[in-house]
Order: structure tokens, then sequence, then C-alpha cells
């Protein structure tokens, strides 16, 4: 949000500043890129390749981007931070202000809180659609889509399982 907000270049940041719940800094906190499943699970990583690519998407954890050098060093400039007050609030509430400072002297910042686990449907859907992008066609991933929606009323798992072959 702050990069289609503001426009800057990510060679201009000096840091990002992240201020959120304990949890969050002691399990995503540092920055590995070595395995996928690594780069998943670091919000530096995350972070790094949400500002470069403006997307988090399967194609950010290939091989050749989990070595990318301008990735890794972007990365380097995101620090974490436990807020106390986002601790308390944790789990019923989750909180994260984050502050992207520039060489400049500029500074962007935004704080964002969630009070339940509940997912956007709307985001999920569109994610769902972009990772079937390039691997099935459209008409087969709205159909997929279509049947999982409508999951509990299926009786017969036969057509889901012939659109996933």
């Amino acid at each position: 949000d702050l990069r289609a907000e503001h426009s800057f270049n990510t060679d201009d940041i000096a840091d990002i500043v992240i201020e959120t719940y304990k949890v969050a800094v002691d399990v995503t906190g540092a920055f590995k890129n070595t395995t996928e499943d690594e780069a998943k699970f670091s919000t530096p990583y995350c972070v790094a390749a949400a500002l470069l690519y403006g997307k988090i998407t399967l194609a950010e954890f290939v091989p050749e981007v989990l070595a990318g050098e301008k990735l890794a060093k972007l990365a380097k400039c995101v620090h974490m931070y436990e807020d106390p007050q986002a601790t308390s609030a944790f789990p019923g509430g989750r909180k994260a202000k984050v502050t992207i400072r520039m060489t400049d002297g500029r500074s962007y910042s935004k704080s964002i809180e969630a009070t339940d686990d509940r997912p956007d449907y709307e985001a999920v859907e569109r994610k769902f659609m972009a990772l079937m992008q390039g691997r099935i066609t459209e008409q087969r991933a709205q159909e997929l889509r279509r049947i999982i929606l409508d999951m509990d009323n299926v009786t017969q798992i036969g057509e889901l399982t012939q659109l996933l072959k």
C-alpha cells in the first residue's frame, strides 16, 4: 500500500522498520532466503519482494528470485521490533506499524490492525486466479473456483479431481 500511495524508487530506501507483536518478530523477523519455505516465513524477504515486484506469488519464491542480490540487499534493510502494545493485544488483535525511511530523509508510515482471523475472501479468490494463471486455462480456473466455493454441496468429488488433472 505504501508504494502505491507514494512514488519512490526502492533503491532510495534507507531502511524499513516494522513494529509488531513479539510472536511475529520471533517467528518471521529474520531474513532467510536459502529455501522457498524459509523465505515464505521471512517477513524481511516478503516485504522486499513485495516492494520490488509489486506482489507476492509463487513466482517470487523460485530459486533465481531467492538468490537475487537486489532483493537480498533490500531485505537486509528491514528491521522488526516488538511493540509492547501489539504484544498485549495478541492473539485477539494483530497490530503492526511499517515505516519506510528514504535516503533523502522522507519517510512513509502505515499502521495496520486486524481483530480477527477471517480472510478477505475477495483477496483469496484474486490470489487463487493469479496462481492458476499460466498453469490452466482461465475457464478451467473459474470452474475450479466455482466448485471449491460450493464445496459444502459437492456430493461427487470426481468433477473436482478431473479439473485438477
